[in-house]
């Protein structure tokens, strides 16, 4: 069972196509599990080339199967397809390659000597003083291309075995790039993990620092979301994460979002001042609280968010107002957003739950 490749829905943002999938997914009977949303959203997406040749070739002999789906996932999106087996084994054929490498060389190098001296000798040959006959000069000729054939090939097989090193160097580096970025990237949404986000702040700060534009930080937390995964299973929780960093993604399109720990995300977004800052956390807070989670019976979620800004931030600093701005937001009562300012703690837009 599968759903069928052609089925491209008409939609304008990430979030009306990640509810066109859960919906088709539905309709089929077909499960919802991180793996099978993950495949189709990257497939009906266009977000992964390989994935997409790969599943429409499946699909041109049907329906693909829940075998087929978990092969993809694990071959195309899997944070670890690229840092266990497969990398070892590219190392172990890299390390075989290139003994045979060494080993061709060792080999041109001892005849390189005994070439050199072939080569004398049919030279002195060819320049002895009279005439030679023409069997013997034939024979000096004869041996002179031997040799130089024999060096032709030797010199052949080693830049054989060198290309193929190349070959093999060539796809371990790639497969590393892929490795270490893979490794800041959540796999469950698909944003930038703890450690990018920390990468992306600097990078912010510094290019603040050269513009003198403000900086502002969103941090979200979902609130009493322990309740979601102990009452309504891993399952549920998981696609409520991946909704709530669909709607962090439309509502944050001139930042960047991260997960930064299991209900906690991040917003960067440079050149918001506060005010600025905390009316689009109102905004996601309002989204967060108006979505509808009934497909897991989930009710309403709310979401408590810390907000902070500087025009000349401190990336520490930055972190820690915002911090202490969403501690308040969840003793305050939670569901609201709350800045930090010099002057303490404000909520001009708080809404009770």
């Amino acid at each position: 069972m599968g759903i069928a490749g052609n089925q491209r829905p008409a939609v304008g943002d990430s979030i009306d196509l990640a509810e066109s999938i859960l919906a088709d997914l539905r309709k089929r009977g077909l499960p919802a599990s991180p793996s099978d949303f993950d495949v189709w959203f990257s497939y009906r997406a266009d977000a992964n080339p390989a994935l997409k040749a790969a599943a429409d070739a499946l699909l041109a002999r049907g329906a693909l199967t829940a075998a087929d789906v978990e092969r993809l996932q694990a071959e195309h999106l899997s944070p670890f397809r690229l840092t266990g087996g497969d990398l070892d084994t590219l190392n172990t054929r890299l390390s075989a390659r290139l003994r045979d490498a060494l080993a061709a060389l060792d080999t041109a190098i001892a005849s390189s000597a005994a070439h050199q001296q072939h080569l004398r000798a049919g030279k002195a040959a060819l320049t002895l003083h009279g005439a030679p006959t023409a069997g013997n000069l034939a024979g000096v000729i004869d041996g002179l291309l031997r040799t130089a054939h024999e060096s032709r090939t030797r010199n052949g097989l080693v830049a054989a075995h060198l290309e193929t090193v190349a070959r093999e160097v060539r796809m371990v580096q790639q497969r590393l790039r892929a490795a270490r970025a893979l490794a800041q990237t959540d796999p469950l949404t698909g944003l930038p993990s703890r450690g990018a986000f920390r990468a992306l702040l600097g990078t912010a700060i510094a290019e603040t620092a050269r513009t003198d534009a403000p900086l502002a930080v969103l941090l979200c937390d979902l609130d009493y979301f322990r309740a979601v995964d102990d009452g309504y299973g891993r399952l549920a929780a998981d696609r409520a994460l991946r909704t709530v960093a669909l709607l962090l993604r439309t509502h944050c399109r001139d930042g960047s979002v991260a997960r930064i720990g299991g209900d906690s995300f991040a917003a960067l977004l440079p050149g918001y001042d506060r005010e600025q800052a905390a009316a689009l956390g109102e905004r996601i807070r309002q989204a967060v609280m108006g979505h509808s989670w009934g497909e897991d019976g989930l009710g309403r979620m709310t979401m408590s968010i810390g907000v902070a800004s500087s025009d000349r931030p401190h990336g520490a600093r930055l972190l820690d107002e915002a911090r202490r701005a969403l501690r308040v937001a969840k003793s305050e009562g939670r569901n609201r957003v709350v800045e930090m300012t010099a002057d303490g703690p404000v909520w001009p837009a708080a809404r009770r739950a």
